[in-house]
């Protein structure tokens, strides 16, 4: 029979040991990584490529950078994306009466037609988010997206994630 001083003793000594398997489940989940694709789109303008975008969102509670972003298609062959392109301005013809005085006058084009790709390292502070856009040769309405995740917990994981994403047609 335990005596009262070493029953004590168990108590806290157990009491001491779920704490500290609370704590290293309780670490395990604050520094695991959470990341989703949102808003996927594409559209097409007249004399101009496709247009693609989509949302990445850090959902962990923990910052995130963001090293890598690959597309393809379900494949895994990459998309051909044109860098440095611009939109092609276009123009409205208005017509003052009997085909006299034409004037043409430049459309305004959105900022969200230009493309803002991943150029380099990108931090996502915890439950942030940001976008990305890019024109494409060709594109499926299903896409996948190949990111490279560094976090800098404890153990300074590195983590490739793929990821598919349906794209809606814009209008």
């Amino acid at each position: 029979m335990l005596t009262s001083l070493d029953f004590w003793n168990f108590i806290i000594a157990l009491l001491a040991l779920i704490a500290a398997i609370y704590a290293i489940v309780y670490t395990h989940l604050q520094n695991r990584i959470e990341i989703d694709i949102v808003d996927g789109y594409y559209g097409h303008r007249k004399n101009d490529p496709f247009f693609l975008g989509f949302t990445v969102q850090n959902l962990s509670s923990a910052t995130l950078r963001l090293i890598d972003l690959k597309l393809t298609d379900l494949n895994n062959r990459p998309l051909s994306i044109i860098k440095d392109f611009e939109p092609t301005q276009t123009f409205t013809t208005i017509n003052h009466g009997y085909g006299l005085n034409e004037t043409k006058i430049p459309d305004i084009i959105g900022q969200y037609w230009y493309a803002e790709p991943f150029e380099n390292y990108e931090n996502l502070q915890p439950n942030s988010e940001s976008h990305f856009s890019y024109y494409v040769n060709s594109i499926t309405p299903k896409i996948k997206v190949h990111l490279t995740i560094s976090h800098n917990g404890i153990l300074h994981k590195q983590r490739n994630i793929e990821l598919l994403i349906s794209l809606k047609k814009m209008n």
